[in-house]
């Protein structure tokens, strides 16, 4: 039998600021839904079609896969929903 033991530190600062963690989720949650879709089909199927994510997300990202995108990109788009919104996905 091996083992081994895993000492884990968290961050010093968090990745995204914790006001944009509900979008932030919401968004990596609904591109990763079916990763082999593209992130256009993705969204859609979470969001429908007039949801304002579509102000958001530019046209030209759509035909990517979620796991092709930093999660600075993510993290951009929560923002900007956050401000759009009163703060939570709903």
């Amino acid at each position: 039998v091996q083992s081994s033991v895993i000492h884990l530190l968290p961050r010093s600062a968090p990745l995204v600021a914790p006001t944009i963690i509900p979008w932030t989720h919401r968004l990596i949650q609904a591109g990763f839904r079916h990763p082999r879709k593209t992130l256009k089909n993705n969204l859609l199927a979470t969001f429908g079609e007039t949801h304002p994510v579509w102000g958001v997300v530019p046209e030209a990202m759509l035909s990517q896969r979620a796991h092709k995108l930093p999660l600075s990109q993510w993290a951009d788009w929560a923002e900007q929903l956050t401000a759009a919104s009163d703060g939570s996905p709903a």
